[in-house]
């Protein structure tokens, strides 16, 4: 039988929507015919998925060549949601977490202006901690300096994406992006960018690269807790 992972792959393909939401998944298994997925108790997860019960079941039937029931169980998290991709991949990977730059995190009117932070999984998770209490600017400031991270204060896209490749390269890893959404259509523009320069490459960075160490585009959904968004927006402030 397919795997479930292959699944929630082809869900992105064909529900996009439904597919960032999946990102979010706890456990997913199929047991007598039963596809079970456990999502975190959250609005914007689930009422992207729960309405999607019996497209999600047309598509698992097809994927998996039989008749297939979906069922969605919720769980309580406390803290910050995980991302599975993410939280799967080797540790020596990095987070590229954005935002506009001097926005207000609408995404409105930010023009092609961006802060990132690409940081290391394993510094992350220690970051995460410093974001989640609220730690003072200039602690939070001397910790990204101490780690494994590149912070850009303003940059084009371009310029995001071509310091994660050379992050990459340096330790044979790979590059996850992380971002609010915001709103839908400006998402799935920045998603498509991304895509595109994964594609055909940048001056300073080929396609062969690019599709080597270049990940896809992770949705936070409003009035979620992100520490990596949250290192960005406070690292901002003043900039």
């Amino acid at each position: 039988m397919a795997a479930v992972g292959d699944f929630l792959g082809y869900v992105h393909v064909r529900e996009p929507d439904v597919g960032l939401a999946l990102d979010y998944v706890l456990t997913a298994g199929i047991t007598a015919g039963r596809l079970i997925l456990a999502l975190p108790d959250f609005s914007p997860i689930l009422d992207r998925v729960l309405p999607a019960g019996q497209r999600l079941e047309d598509l698992a039937a097809h994927f998996f060549a039989a008749p297939t029931a979906v069922a969605v169980e919720t769980r309580e998290v406390t803290g910050e949601l995980k991302i599975f991709p993410v939280e799967a991949s080797k540790s020596w990977n990095d987070v590229v977490c954005l935002l506009p730059h001097g926005g207000d995190c609408s995404g409105r009117d930010a023009g092609d202006h961006w802060s990132a932070l690409c940081i290391r999984k394993p510094d992350y998770r220690r970051l995460a901690a410093l974001a989640a209490v609220r730690a003072e600017l200039t602690e939070l400031r001397a910790a990204v300096a101490g780690a494994d991270a590149a912070w850009l204060g303003n940059g084009s896209f371009e310029e995001v994406v071509l310091a994660a490749v050379r992050r990459a390269q340096e330790k044979r890893g790979y590059a996850h992006f992380v971002t609010l959404l915001a709103a839908a259509p400006g998402f799935r523009d920045l998603a498509c960018r991304l895509m595109r320069v994964k594609e055909f490459g940048l001056p300073g960075c080929g396609p062969f690269v690019a599709r080597a160490v270049l990940g896809r585009l992770h949705a936070v959904f409003p009035g979620q807790f992100h520490a990596g968004l949250t290192l960005v927006h406070r690292l901002a402030e003043g900039q």
